[in-house]
């Protein structure tokens, strides 16, 4: 493995702050300064190393395993130009997925709304960035501590909170809003303290809303297969769960903000989703 292939893996495996889709722009760059190195006998090779790296040091974040799965499965041919427009387009997805999802958020935000949010996805950032009327919550997201950085960005107007105390917070807030690291046909992937947070905002009567992009989406059957033996990301899906995460049933979401509109059901993705190309 080439020391560059070898020190991308380690920054993406050392980076337990950022949210998915931040981390997965990250892999995406690496690919690209990759490839831009110009080719060579072993280029496929190190891109494929170099993305099965990417997916072992977050297998929560299915948004990973989509842009090497999308990226690899588009240049069969291992065709150099091939793959520079296979990650241009990916890139381009990225960036364009950013901007809608924040647009079709704000349009579910009232003036001067009190907002709760959890751990400190990059989608919920720009969505709050984009209306500096709100006030909002944040818990501290132990372990981790993601909510002191989110904090940070949000200045004066956010309040951080313990974990402990989100419910007796909550009750006087609009509404409930959180990332996701991935999304399937009937759960989504957050930070652990997300399950309970989703069942308090249901007691409460809180809109729980889930913002994230598409690419995040993968069909639960093709999530159940990366485990079975003999597939090439079974060594990675076969030790279990990661304990800084846990599912959350989508039967909580009150509604899902994607770059595709307002969602109430998984249907439009899982069709889009068999229509792109796939390497694993």
């Amino acid at each position: 493995m080439q020391p560059f292939v070898q020190q991308k893996i380690q920054e993406v495996s050392e980076d337990r702050h950022s949210g998915a889709a931040a981390i997965t722009r990250h892999c995406v760059e690496a690919f690209d300064e990759l490839i831009r190195q110009g080719p060579s006998d072993d280029t496929w090779d190190q891109l494929q190393q170099m993305g099965l790296g990417f997916i072992e040091a977050h297998p929560a974040m299915t948004s990973i395993v989509n842009a090497v799965d999308h990226i690899l499965g588009t240049t069969h041919q291992k065709n150099h130009d091939q793959l520079l427009n296979a990650i241009r387009d990916y890139k381009t997805q990225l960036e364009n997925s950013t901007e809608r999802l924040v647009k079709c958020g704000l349009q579910l935000l009232n003036d001067g709304d009190r907002v709760f949010t959890h751990s400190a996805s990059s989608s919920v950032l720009g969505l709050l960035e984009a209306k500096s009327d709100l006030s909002i919550i944040l818990t501290e997201s132990l372990p981790g501590g993601e909510g002191h950085r989110l904090a940070e960005k949000l200045g004066e107007r956010a309040t951080l909170i313990s974990d402990m105390e989100a419910i007796r917070y909550m009750v006087d807030c609009d509404k409930v809003i959180v990332g996701a690291d991935s999304l399937t046909d009937d759960i989504f992937v957050n930070k652990v303290g997300t399950y309970l947070i989703a069942l308090a905002a249901k007691e409460l009567g809180k809109p729980f809303f889930v913002i994230t992009e598409t690419l995040k989406y993968i069909p639960s059957g093709r999530k159940h297969a990366f485990r079975q033996k003999g597939h090439p990301l079974a060594a990675i899906y076969s030790n279990g769960a990661d304990p800084l995460f846990e599912e959350i049933p989508l039967a909580l979401v009150s509604v899902l903000i994607t770059e595709l509109g307002e969602l109430t059901t998984v249907d439009p993705l899982r069709e889009e989703y068999s229509q792109k190309p796939h390497y694993f």
